[in-house]
């Protein structure tokens, strides 16, 4: 994201950063019902990590490695009256980054997930199973190199997802849908797509510093890089996500107990 304090990965860098800038409005941790308690059960890397002290503040942290342990200390946790517990599995989503979905090493952690669940079913805790997006996967043939058709100098920054990317630059519109006129892609100004609701309606005022001026979105399971904006990681990484594609929007959401 490109912001007051420079431009910057969220997931990774937050707590280099004031997390002031980002911390404007109070999670269900710090406001929710004081009869319950918050707790979160995640791995020990996170615990400290600025995307956490945005996202968690006012919860007690629990620590556990694998995914069997974390819901061992869920578990535990949950049996106290008026708990609640974020259970957070973050192998999917990495692994299905790196080596794709569906891959074997993506559906072994499917299954231990599963397990998991199955070992809270003959209990009175109830669970809510749900991820934050599916995604596409992705061969080297099918990324757009953006760096063919535009130049960095006339990138000031390059932002958002490998399939939605947001594009801070004096470029036009125009000019950047003739540049990559032959790639499946289309090309958008920030504005309109406010205006259709991408954003959830009008951007607040005090946010506006954060839109890009282009937002170009890959089609079928293309992906946009630059070799100027995009790390070797991202060229390498198989699974992607940010469109509108059913694939990375349909998400699961289950209630067991509940």
């Amino acid at each position: 994201m490109k912001h007051n304090q420079g431009t910057t990965n969220l997931l990774s860098d937050l707590q280099k950063l004031d997390i002031a800038e980002f911390n404007t409005i109070r999670n269900i941790s710090e406001t929710g019902d004081r009869q319950c308690k918050f707790s979160v059960v995640s791995m020990e890397e996170y615990r400290d990590s600025g995307f956490s002290r945005v996202t968690m503040s006012g919860a007690e942290y629990q620590s556990a490695e694998t995914i069997q342990d974390r819901f061992r200390v869920a578990e535990k946790i949950a049996r106290n009256p008026g708990q609640v517990v974020y259970l957070y599995i973050p192998e999917l989503d990495k692994t299905g980054h790196k080596e794709g979905w569906g891959s074997v090493r993506w559906v072994h952690y499917l299954e231990e997930v599963e397990s998991g669940i199955r070992s809270l079913q003959d209990t009175e805790i109830g669970v809510v199973l749900i991820s934050d997006h599916g995604m596409v996967n992705t061969t080297a043939e099918q990324q757009i190199h953006l760096d063919q058709f535009i130049d960095s100098d006339d990138i000031q920054a390059m932002v958002g997802d490998t399939r939605c990317t947001f594009l801070h630059t004096n470029l036009t519109k125009t000019e950047i849908a003739k540049a990559v006129d032959s790639q499946p892609m289309s090309v958008y100004e920030a504005t309109e797509l406010e205006a259709a609701g991408w954003f959830g309606g009008e951007v607040l005022a005090e946010f506006r510093y954060r839109l890009p001026q282009i937002v170009l979105i890959a089609h079928g399971d293309h992906v946009i890089l630059h070799k100027d904006f995009n790390s070797e990681r991202a060229y390498k990484m198989i699974g992607h996500h940010g469109t509108f594609d059913d694939r990375e929007l349909e998400v699961p959401l289950m209630r067991i107990g509940i």
